[in-house]
């Protein structure tokens, strides 16, 4: 009788065991594509999702850091016309680019581009997955009626990043709140672990040409 009370005991505890194991939360799921940091802080309530957004702020500071000093050294060696540093790649700036102050506290670096209907580009850097932040430019970019131009999105490969460039042409509309006609609206983002960047380039469609190829062949060409 023992012996009896003791097995049923032991297949009872065995039980619980099971069911405790399984009524737990399963880990969040891992990202095989360079966004494990992302796909954790999408979720900052949970400890993960908290450590993954404390981790992603630390890397972003740490490679700003040395993004300025790298830039700060392009400064003083007189390559700064050159040359832009931005989330850890290099960026080589075509000729006849001239660097102003960015308009908002959100853009590294500005460039105007004379020869092209001073057509501009800007270089940022933000979280976020590549789908959204596609949809939120092509909110920028409409038809006559007012409605979202869908544009083409095409991915590419440089330095071992992921790049996707999305092109679209229509009125603009800025974040400032301006609105542009026939404007031509060319976006790459560089898809990187903890945050990516962006290099946008606005401008006239009917003299957007020459800058365009430029800024593509600046994009695609980017290195570590």
């Amino acid at each position: 009788m023992l012996n009896r009370t003791i097995s049923a005991v032991f297949v009872t505890a065995s039980l619980l065991a099971v069911v405790g194991c399984e009524s737990k939360t399963p880990p969040p799921p891992t990202s095989s594509s360079g966004q494990g940091l992302n796909n954790l802080s999408a979720n900052p309530t949970s400890i993960p999702g908290k450590s993954a957004a404390m981790g992603k702020a630390a890397v972003a500071g740490i490679q700003k850091n040395q993004d300025d000093a790298a830039n700060a050294a392009n400064q003083i060696s007189g390559q700064a016309g050159t040359e832009f540093v931005i989330g850890g790649v290099k960026f080589a700036v075509p000729e006849g680019w001239k660097s102003v102050a960015p308009s908002s506290p959100m853009t590294k670096a500005t460039y105007i581009i004379a020869n092209a209907g001073n057509a501009q580009v800007n270089f940022s850097t933000a979280g976020g997955d590549v789908p959204s932040n596609i949809e939120r430019w092509k909110k920028q970019i409409t038809d006559e009626s007012g409605q979202p131009i869908s544009g083409e999105t095409v991915e590419q490969t440089a330095a071992g990043y992921k790049i996707y460039i999305y092109k679209a042409t229509g009125t603009f509309a800025s974040m400032t709140g301006g609105k542009q006609s026939n404007t031509a609206f060319r976006g790459a983002i560089v898809q990187m672990p903890s945050q990516s960047v962006f290099v946008r380039l606005t401008g006239p469609a009917d003299t957007i040409g020459p800058a365009e190829a430029a800024w593509e062949q600046m994009v695609l060409g980017l290195t570590r």
